[in-house]
């Protein structure tokens, strides 16, 4: 039943400002319910409403459930409490009850409230919702879209998040920087172009906008996120830490933070903080691949080579064929002095779609020139150096006939 939609189904304010601090208790049941283990869910739900008993996201959570466990009747109550402490906070969701509960009077009640609330979902996303299937040929429902609900920055805030769910990173900077005017701008128009930069790869432009986006609103721990992952893209890794810092703090522990803040100790060489994070990331999200491959190359660097070869492991029994799971299982080896058994690795590797990796070309060169194999070695070295690797350039100087 539950499908609550789509590449845009955001609000302006979920879109780019996230000032409230939660819990942890808050993060696990938001992490339990993408796995979609309810049970679990629950009971960090029940952990979040006695941390903040007075915070709407909490009771919207617990709600949110309960929907997901096709117990609209359920999931009311706490929407409900949601109401209770923040008029306006819940009524998407109320609707989205009410239509599944064939309640017509309050499904159009409350889903006018929302279309009237500041904070409301972009028109696209709740026209898309499957929830509203049993009303959209009602005579009431085609009346409300009649209606102006949305004002011009809405609008180009769902007109910038459709392009966003596109790719059009142009298209959306474009739209943006048309609007947006000095003093007058919103700061989560800022955020907004900040994020269309970084996707161009512009990151000092995107630097500029996060900064003055946090600047505008400095309680927003999703701006010092941001700003924080474009300063690791520029190599400011240090300086990035120290965003991801404040932003885990002020967030009250969103684990996506703590996976970026890992990539930034690493990038820093401080290994042993990046495998503190990136295991307490893969605590909550333990099936994200990127976080395991991160956290098997942060394992490496440490020397704990059972626990990365035992992912790894895991990892191409799961799926045999994704190319990078055989690097890092090569590199163990090649480490360990398994010359034989890191070449098959790499050339897997290569095979399977890693022919544009110089390391690979790189790593299989050496293993082959540890077995005196100087004529293949050398081939993968010059094949590494037109990939762009200046490693190899010195091996093919000193080992290779020219």
């Amino acid at each position: 039943m539950f499908r609550s939609i789509v590449l845009f189904a955001l609000t302006l304010s979920t879109l780019c400002t996230y000032s409230q601090k939660l819990t942890e208790s808050y993060y696990w049941a938001q992490a339990a319910i993408a796995r979609n283990d309810l049970l679990e869910a629950l009971n960090w739900a029940d952990s979040a409403i006695a941390d903040l008993p007075r915070q709407p996201e909490v009771w919207i959570k617990k709600g949110e459930v309960f929907y997901r466990a096709n117990k609209p009747d359920s999931a009311l109550v706490y929407f409900y409490g949601a109401e209770d402490i923040r008029d306006g906070s819940a009524s998407i969701w109320l609707a989205r009850c009410y239509s599944v509960l064939g309640n017509k009077t309050k499904t159009f009640e409350y889903l006018e409230k929302h279309l009237a609330s500041q904070n409301k979902e972009f028109e696209s996303a709740i026209k898309l919702d499957t929830a509203f299937l049993a009303v959209s040929n009602d005579a009431r429902w085609s009346e409300i879209w009649l209606q102006e609900w949305y004002n011009r920055n809405e609008l180009l805030a769902a007109e910038v998040a459709y392009h966003f769910s596109l790719g059009e990173w142009d298209f959306a900077l474009d739209l943006l920087n048309e609007r947006m005017d000095g003093r007058k701008a919103r700061h989560s128009f800022y955020a907004l172009r900040g994020k269309a930069f970084y996707n161009v790869g512009s990151y000092k432009a995107a630097e500029a906008d996060f900064a003055q986006a946090l600047k505008r609103n400095r309680r927003n721990h999703s701006y010092m996120f941001w700003l924080g992952k474009t300063l690791l893209a520029k190599g400011n890794h240090k300086k990035s830490e120290r965003y991801f810092s404040q932003a885990i703090k002020q967030s009250g522990g969103e684990p996506e933070y703590y996976k970026y803040r890992a990539m930034a100790f690493a990038s820093n060489q401080e290994y042993q903080r990046a495998y503190n994070d990136i295991k307490h990331y893969l605590q909550f999200y333990p099936n994200d691949k990127k976080a395991q491959l991160t956290n098997i190359d942060i394992s490496i660097q440490l020397g704990r080579n059972i626990d990365a070869l035992l992912t790894i492991n895991n990892l191409i029994k799961r799926e045999p064929n994704i190319w990078e799971y055989y690097k890092p299982r090569g590199l163990i080896y090649l480490k360990s002095k398994n010359w034989e058994i890191a070449e098959l690795d790499f050339s897997k590797a290569i095979e399977m779609g890693g022919g544009n990796d110089k390391d690979l070309f790189l790593h299989r060169g050496n293993c082959r020139f540890y077995q005196n194999k100087t004529n293949k070695a050398c081939t993968d070295w010059k094949q590494a150096i037109e990939l762009g690797s200046f490693s190899a350039q010195e091996l093919v100087y000193k080992n290779c006939k020219r």
